[in-house]
């Protein structure tokens, strides 16, 4: 009997879990600066119960640990992970087509060679009727085997030979030169798709739960490096309208060893995988200055002892802007928190001197420091999403891509701008505010 429950159990797993390949498409790419976040659509037709999707062809550059799969409907999804196989050689269709065409002319060549061989092989023949000629000119034709006619028109049939000949390995070593050209582009583009690309196949493994048995839409995101993205900007001066053109350019860089078809891109100028967290703030010791001991002598000859009341911290100060100071902590604080907790301890420095500036100020400076802690507060932490129109082609190259964000026209009022003793130049000088939605 329990014999019989164990093959009944093992029948029902292999009924349930099935595991199915699906490569899915790139739709998404958010681009930062410095790494991108890409998202693939896969459709897949799901049994009832428990069952494994192994997406392929992974990028290179993937940030593995980033990898996270999101299912509609009533699925769900289980786990995510990360695994590399080992293979002899590159699946890609780019890389196949490559190999096939290296192969091909690879044929062509060998050939041509033989060709060339054939020929010289052919011409070598021909070369003893040409001493067969040459030996018949030289004695008597009369008591000879060959007649004067024969003899003409064997050297005319060799001449014609030797041309056909010459002209026939002319033209295979032309043709072989030909391909060689061809081979060698062809070897330097596969070289490049093969660049930083080690043997191995990188896959996710997504374990899905349904209900029922239906098809259903998942998506796989995850982290990749090698592509980032800087702003450019092209402004043009429309004096006679009075506009200026602002034309807002992103340079994206892109290998991260997958290519983007027709995906939706956006550009942000968040930092994704910085360290964060609530940062802990130290209790910090606030004490009072010691009283001034003035002693004075009186003239009865006596010693009387006076205490004074403490002169104020900052007495000695009272004529400094303490805003600058206030700057400069809430600049430094600023840079150190895009590096995460490693910087925590020098936030709590910061936080310590921006303490004691404010106990330190008077009421007038307390207010305008106050006030730039609110333009600080308002600008801290913006981060900004360009969402690019239509869709977009990116292939994983070495070289930089251009893309426009936007467009527009601003308002902008011109001036010359001339200074003769020192150059006989006018210059055109604009200013103009962005009015626009960007």
């Amino acid at each position: 009997m329990k014999k019989l429950s164990f093959m009944l159990l093992t029948l029902m797993m292999l009924i349930v879990f099935v595991p199915a390949s699906a490569a899915g498409k790139v739709d998404e790419v958010v681009v930062y600066r410095g790494q991108a976040l890409v998202t693939r659509i896969i459709e897949a037709d799901l049994p009832a119960g428990t069952s494994e999707i192994i997406v392929p062809n992974l990028p290179n550059r993937i940030i593995s640990e980033s990898l996270f799969a999101q299912s509609g409907g009533d699925t769900r999804v289980i786990s995510v992970r990360y695994r590399e196989k080992s293979i002899k050689e590159d699946t890609r269709e780019e890389v196949k087509e490559l190999e096939a065409q290296i192969e091909d002319i690879n044929k062509k060549i060998y050939v041509i060679d033989r060709d060339h061989q054939h020929t010289s092989s052919c011409w070598g023949r021909y070369n003893k009727l040409w001493e067969l000629s040459l030996e018949g000119e030289q004695k008597d034709l009369n008591r000879g085997l060959l007649q004067p006619e024969a003899l003409s028109g064997l050297t005319e049939y060799l001449e014609k030979k030797s041309i056909f000949w010459h002209d026939t390995a002319v033209r295979l070593e032309q043709e072989k030169k030909e391909f060689e050209k061809e081979l060698g582009l062809l070897n330097k583009q596969l070289e490049e798709l093969k660049a930083g690309r080690s043997k191995k196949e990188r896959q996710a493994v997504i374990f899905i739960d349904s209900p029922a048995a239906t098809n259903s839409r998942i998506s796989l995101s995850y982290m990749v490096n090698n592509a980032s993205w800087l702003p450019q900007y092209n402004l043009r001066a429309l004096p006679d309208r009075e506009k200026m053109l602002v034309e807002y350019n992103a340079v994206i860089h892109q290998s991260s060893g997958e290519n983007w078809d027709g995906v939706q891109v956006s550009l942000s100028t968040a930092q994704p995988t910085t360290e964060a967290g609530a940062p802990v703030l130290d209790a910090m010791r606030v004490g009072l200055l010691a009283g001034q001991i003035l002693m004075r002598r009186v003239d009865n000859g006596g010693t009387v002892m006076s205490q004074s009341a403490a002169e104020p911290y900052d007495q000695l100060n009272q004529w400094r802007d303490l805003t600058e100071d206030f700057d400069r902590l809430q600049s430094q604080r600023r840079s150190a928190i895009t590096r995460g907790k490693s910087a925590e301890r020098e936030l709590r420095q910061l936080a310590f001197g921006n303490q004691m500036i404010e106990l330190r100020a008077d009421k007038s400076r307390l207010r305008m420091i106050k006030e730039k802690a609110e333009v600080f507060a308002r600008n801290e932490g913006v981060s900004v999403v360009y969402n690019l129109s239509g869709r977009l082609t990116m292939p994983s190259r070495s070289d930089q891509q251009l893309v426009t964000i936007t467009s527009f026209e601003a308002d902008a009022d011109f001036v010359f701008v001339a200074t003769p003793l020192l150059t006989d130049y006018v210059y055109l000088q604009g200013q103009a505010a962005n009015n626009s939605d960007t």
